[in-house]
């Protein structure tokens, strides 16, 4: 029998987890990335198993058996019909009967493949498409796509979550470092340029990365102004080159030891070249979305099978055999998932989970005058001195971004006197990462 002050004290830890996890209790998004080894491309002479039809069957297992929510693919065809149509009516439909959509495609570089990014569009919106990097014709464009979650109550409460995923495939080679490292560098001074701090971003993509030590996957995960860090979610303070047994089940290349006739490169799972990271926000989970722990998994890796074939012994049991066999047969790198669990947010009661806690920040905003009024309260759950105030139209286009001291945003004033009639999203951000959003409507 519990004693009766055991009972209180397990009481009262219930009670605090439950309210530290409460607010992500909702749904929940998978993110998988896969390099598919020149899916679509044309017949070349010398790859004569590299036959598309084949290549929809392996997907459409593959696929079916994952269901991501946003899949992001490199090395695709060129066509934009083939990334906009053929993959979306061969494959996609399949999965879930237009329930696909596809992100804004481009080709400022010229390369002869692309990247792309499909959704469910029953999960998210899709708000607009922006290139960070198009100064390398090697490569196809790295773009970053801006989405918000359809949350069930949306058109009542008016209250959503946004998350944004930038598509990387940079250059291989051993002694092609230096200009992976310069296309990133790239990304970053866009970023750098177009925003304030990094919240609920996705950075994922094959960086044929050499290791950890690599100027590209360094840009990302150890940058001077840490507001623009990526996170990588299996780090394990190793370098993967080194340590392949450390890294065993996140080996992403080669599936297969010997060359096979589709041009995919040989040599057995060996390399860390597929990744997906992320940003703080949603490592800690500060702006309602989170990375789930420990769910980043390389679909088929067993962590048996250094520098060995996917389908040589031991038997790999990690999915079933007709995936395996898939897997081995669509590309010569495996996919990778992660799974983010979506939080609550309550923007039109002017109310947003800041920590684990009950405590809450409410901000009330009133346009008068053609000036926006801003008014918080609660607010010494800022805990930081300094805070961004952007404005931003429904589309993403950032109309201006003024820093400022959190002590000084109660009763700030922003001359609105040059907006249009419309409806645009008022953002503060906090040092810490911490933000709030609200949606505004202006009138003449």
């Amino acid at each position: 029998m519990i004693k009766p002050f055991l009972r209180y004290f397990f009481g009262a830890l219930f009670i605090l987890v439950l309210s530290k996890y409460e607010v992500f209790a909702g749904d929940t998004l998978k993110i998988m990335h896969y390099n598919t080894l020149n899916y679509g491309v044309s017949l070349p002479k010398n790859c004569p198993g590299l036959l598309t039809f084949k290549k929809h069957n392996y997907l459409r297992d593959i696929l079916k058996y994952e269901r991501p929510d946003v899949l992001g693919m490199v090395k695709l065809d060129s066509s934009m019909q083939f990334v906009g149509d053929t993959i979306i009516d061969k494959v996609l439909d399949s999965v879930c009967y237009h329930c696909y959509s596809h992100a804004t495609l481009t080709n400022h570089t010229g390369y002869n493949k692309l990247d792309a990014l499909f959704y469910r569009n029953d999960k998210l919106a899709f708000i607009s498409t922006a290139t960070t990097y198009a100064g390398d014709d090697s490569i196809s464009d790295i773009n970053l796509h801006k989405f918000y979650y359809k949350a069930p109550d949306l058109a009542t409460t008016h209250d959503t979550q946004f998350i944004n995923f930038i598509v990387i495939h940079l250059i291989s080679g051993k002694t092609n470092g230096t200009i992976r490292a310069n296309d990133i560098l790239g990304v970053v001074k866009y970023l750098y340029k177009n925003d304030t701090i990094l919240n609920n971003y996705i950075a994922m993509g094959d960086f044929n990365s050499q290791s950890s030590t690599e100027g590209d996957y360094q840009y990302l995960t150890a940058p001077s102004d840490t507001n623009f860090r990526f996170y990588d979610p299996i780090y394990q303070n190793k370098d993967w080159k080194k340590n392949e047994l450390a890294y065993a089940k996140y080996l992403s290349q080669s599936t297969r030891i010997d060359t096979l006739n589709d041009c995919g490169s040989p040599g057995g799972l060996k390399d860390v070249y597929d990744h997906i990271l992320v940003t703080r926000s949603i490592m800690l989970g500060l702006d309602s979305i989170k990375y789930i722990p420990n769910s980043y998994t390389v679909v088929g890796q067993d962590g048996k099978h250094i520098n060995k074939s996917l389908i040589d012994t031991p038997l790999n049991t990690s999915v079933p055999p007709y995936i395996l066999n898939d897997l081995y047969l669509m590309s010569n790198h495996l996919p990778v998932t992660v799974q983010l669990v979506i939080g609550k947010r309550s923007i039109l009661n002017g109310i947003v989970s800041a920590t684990y806690s009950s405590k809450s920040i409410k901000t009330h905003l009133s346009l008068s005058n053609q000036q926006l009024l801003i008014k918080l309260q609660n607010n010494d759950l800022l805990l930081d001195a300094n805070a961004v105030v952007e404005l931003w139209t429904v589309s993403g286009t950032k109309i201006f971004s003024v820093k400022t001291r959190i002590s000084e945003i109660n009763n700030y004033k922003l001359n609105s006197s040059t907006l249009k009639e419309g409806t645009y999203l008022l953002r503060i951000i906090s040092e810490r990462g911490i933000s709030k959003t609200i949606k505004v409507v202006t009138a003449p």
